[in-house]
C-alpha cells in the first residue's frame, strides 16, 4: 500500500531473522544472535565455555549496515526514481561479521567448537542457507550480503579474481606491449601465479 502511494519512499526493516525462512518471525536480540552466529565460539579462554562478546556488536553492526544500506537505496533512488523496501536482520549480519572465522572455515574446513553453534554449524544452518548468507560457487565460498533490497537484490555476479588473472590485462592497460610484458614476466619482476616454495 505504501509504494502505491510513495513509489520513492525507502523502507528499512530491522529483524532478528527476517519474515520468512526456518526461524522467520522469531525475536532477537544480541546475545541471542551471537551464539546462534557461531559468536560464542570463537571467544573466551582455550579449554573454557563459549562466552559473549562484552559490546553488542550484532546490533551496533546491523544499524551500519543498515545506514549503509539506506545510503545505496538514496544512490540507486537517484538513477531509478524508485523507492526500495530494505529487509535487514540481525541474523544475517552477524554472519557477514563472523572474520575471520567463516573464511578460515571455508578454506580449512576446520576455526573453533562448543556446544553452542561454531562456525560450521551456523554456516550451514537452513536458516542460514535460506537467508543466502553462505554462498558458494566454483571454489569461492564466504558470506553473503546483510544488505537485502526486494527490487534491486544483490547477487554474486562475479567470482574474486583468480592469483594473476587480470596481470596481463592491467599491465596492456597501462600502455605496456605483449614483449615487454613477456620480458617482465621471465624476469619474474609480475607474476601470473605463485611461485612454488
Amino acid at each position: 500500500m505504501l509504494r502505491e502511494r510513495f513509489p520513492r519512499l525507502i523502507h528499512c526493516r530491522i529483524s532478528g531473522f527476517g519474515a520468512d525462512g526456518p526461524l522467520g518471525g522469531y525475536p532477537g536480540y544480541d546475545a541471542i544472535v551471537q551464539a546462534m552466529a557461531g559468536w560464542f565460539s570463537v571467544n573466551g579462554e582455550s579449554g573454557g565455555d563459549p562466552t559473549r562478546l562484552g559490546l553488542p556488536m550484532v546490533g551496533m553492526g546491523t544499524g551500519l549496515y543498515s545506514a549503509v544500506a539506506i545510503l545505496m537505496a538514496l544512490a540507486e533512488r537517484s538513477r531509478s526514481g524508485l523507492g526500495q523496501f530494505i529487509d535487514m536482520t540481525l541474523y544475517d549480519c552477524a554472519l557477514a561479521l563472523l572474520h575471520p572465522h567463516a573464511a578460515n572455515y571455508a578454506l580449512s574446513g576446520k576455526v573453533p567448537a562448543g556446544p553452542i553453534h561454531d562456525t560450521a554449524q551456523a554456516l550451514a544452518h537452513p536458516h542460514t542457507v535460506h537467508r543466502r548468507m553462505f554462498l558458494q560457487q566454483d571454489g569461492y565460498a564466504m558470506p553473503g550480503t546483510p544488505i537485502k533490497f526486494f527490487r534491486a537484490p544483490g547477487s554474486l555476479r562475479s567470482l574474486p579474481p583468480s592469483y594473476g588473472e587480470h596481470t596481463r590485462e592491467v599491465l596492456l592497460e597501462m600502455g605496456l606491449c605483449d614483449a615487454d610484458i613477456e620480458t617482465l614476466l621471465e624476469a619474474g619482476v609480475v607474476l601470473e601465479r605463485r611461485r612454488e616454495r
